[in-house]
């Protein structure tokens, strides 16, 4: 998808792969992370087990036009924002490809992703779950990272962590979203 130029319809199949690795990322993320509280064990051990046709998952693969008007040094990274509130069940996890970002959504969390989805729809594909009429690559869109943000009802994006993958761990100073 990073450098296809072709369209092409995505299939059922593909878009389960997607979703599948957004969310093991999202999990590798949360666990590895000393500033971020894990997803809970069980989800988890449910993700292992059955695989992420059964869990409250939302992802969606997004072509921006540009991906460096939050994050002028790097282009390729990622930003894990939770709830405050129950923050091992609801997180969202953005993963910035240069002009593709992969947003997955967990819990209640899940439903901003689906919101963004219909709100910024020439501009994505769907990742996860599947829909046969929306899901082809690439999209054509001039919505700026600036926009998707907002659109996913996170308004504080200084404060978000945004960790390129260049920078050694330890190395970056981080802080949390607050209360969403």
């Amino acid at each position: 998808m990073i450098t296809s130029t072709r369209p092409f319809a995505m299939t059922e199949d593909e878009a389960e792969a997607i979703g599948t690795w957004a969310f093991a990322a999202m999990i590798v993320r949360s666990a590895t992370d000393k500033a971020i509280t894990p997803l809970t064990r069980e989800a988890m051990e449910r993700f292992r087990a059955r695989g992420i046709q059964h869990m409250d998952v939302e992802v969606a693969v997004f072509t921006l036009a540009n991906t460096r008007a939050l994050f002028d040094r790097a282009a390729v990274g990622s930003t894990y924002i939770y709830d405050t509130l129950s923050p091992d069940q609801n997180a969202v996890a953005l993963f910035f490809l240069h002009t593709i970002v992969v947003v997955v959504g967990t819990g209640e969390w899940s439903n901003r992703v689906r919101r963004t989805r219909h709100v910024n729809k020439p501009a994505v594909a769907v990742g996860w779950p599947w829909q046969r009429d929306e899901s082809g690559w690439p999209t054509h869109s001039t919505m700026l990272d600036a926009a998707l943000m907002p659109s996913l009802g996170i308004t504080d994006v200084e404060r978000s962590m945004f960790v390129p993958p260049s920078v050694p761990r330890g190395r970056i100073s981080r802080a949390l979203i607050r209360d969403l």
